[in-house]
């Protein structure tokens, strides 16, 4: 089910001078940056900071008011829809609720994107659907309507559509959202273990700080640093960009470093 990506050593997704402007309000302000083949990079920022922007920008949901994305050297604007379905599988915060669609339905739609007429496999797509949905563990809702899931149920399946598309190159929103603790973490285990380049956007910084390689930190639209998330995400740039305090320590269970944080300038209370 895992797909090959291209040359590791190039960069997969390439933002160039990207700006998008809505009205008089520039969301995002002539962004570069990359995400490497075969890795995970997470964008990261205070809220209105551009990640969702961007994000369209990249899978060319939106257009941006100037500069260029490409994938794998490709600019976005020589392909076509079908090309770019076949490049890069989207998971976004905000969907339909495809009412009378099952969950078998909806991740088939992930094999269907970026095909010809005469590319359809019946036995190819029932092993692509079933090994999507095994990946996030909603195998068991398959024959359930869509509609009738929770929010966090919802979501998995999304995630399997994005996987049975099997693209290079996956990005998603938020794709946490809604999820809890135990499905957070497998989901992002999951994420981490493909072998294809993954862009995704992300509140938790924790989360980040686990699971990407690389990190794009934005601020008001335009990129505040990137690079490995190690030395992108320190307790001292996230205390100034999200005005709290962080202290980066280590986790007592695996010893791997976790953020803490405190409203800003918060002291202990005497004895």
């Amino acid at each position: 089910m895992m797909s090959t990506n291209p040359d590791r050593s190039e960069a997969a997704v390439s933002v160039d001078r990207v700006t998008v402007q809505r009205g008089r309000r520039k969301v995002l302000r002539e962004v570069t940056c990359e995400a490497p083949a075969g890795r995970v990079t997470a964008i990261v920022g205070p809220n209105g900071s551009g990640k969702s922007t961007l994000l369209g920008a990249i899978t060319h949901s939106l257009v941006p008011s100037s500069g260029s994305v490409s994938f794998f050297g490709t600019p976005n604007t020589s392909r076509s829809m079908r090309e770019l379905a076949r490049m890069r599988s989207v998971v976004a915060q905000q969907h339909d609720t495809w009412a009378g669609f099952s969950v078998n339905d909806i991740v088939r739609m992930g094999c269907d994107a970026g095909r010809g007429v005469f590319e359809f496999s019946r036995h190819s797509d029932s092993l692509r659907v079933r090994e999507a949905l095994s990946a996030t563990q909603t195998a068991y809702a398959a024959e359930r309507d869509f509609a009738s899931l929770s929010g966090g149920e919802q979501q998995r399946v999304l995630i399997s559509r994005a996987l049975a598309q099997q693209a290079p190159v996956m990005v998603l929103d938020e794709p946490t959202n809604h999820l809890d603790l135990a499905s957070q973490i497998n989901i992002m285990e999951l994420i981490g273990g493909l072998d294809k380049t993954v862009v995704l956007a992300l509140h938790d910084l924790n989360l980040a700080r686990h699971y990407a390689d690389q990190v794009i930190l934005l601020s008001a639209g335009s990129v505040a640093a990137q690079g490995p998330t190690a030395k992108v995400l320190t307790a001292e740039r996230i205390s100034r960009l999200f005005a709290v305090s962080a202290d980066e320590v280590a986790h007592p269970r695996t010893g791997q470093p976790h953020f803490l944080f405190t409203p800003p300038q918060a002291t202990a209370e005497p004895p």
